[in-house]
């Protein structure tokens, strides 16, 4: 997922060494859209006979992923001092 590698990304320049733990964290939520996502769309093709609900969940939570990047991106400049370290 290209969100995923971007946060990824951020989290590195942002947070150097450091950024393991995020990462840990953003994969973690990751899994769990993998995990959660199949019965999900399985519910609303059941519930509404089309894939149309389940296309549009997915791509309202893509453009909130893109959305909060973009905020965190524009709000986070990188700590020198934790990359001097």
């Amino acid at each position: 997922n290209a969100i995923t590698l971007f946060m990824m990304h951020e989290a590195h320049r942002l947070w150097g060494l450091h950024a393991s733990k995020l990462m840990g964290f953003v994969t973690a939520f990751y899994g769990i859209g993998q995990i959660l996502g199949p019965p999900l769309a399985n519910d609303l093709v059941k519930r509404f006979g089309s894939f149309t609900p389940s296309l549009i969940c997915a791509a309202v939570t893509l453009i909130l992923g893109t959305a909060i990047l973009l905020i965190l991106k524009k709000h986070n400049k990188p700590n020198t001092m934790i990359h001097s370290q």
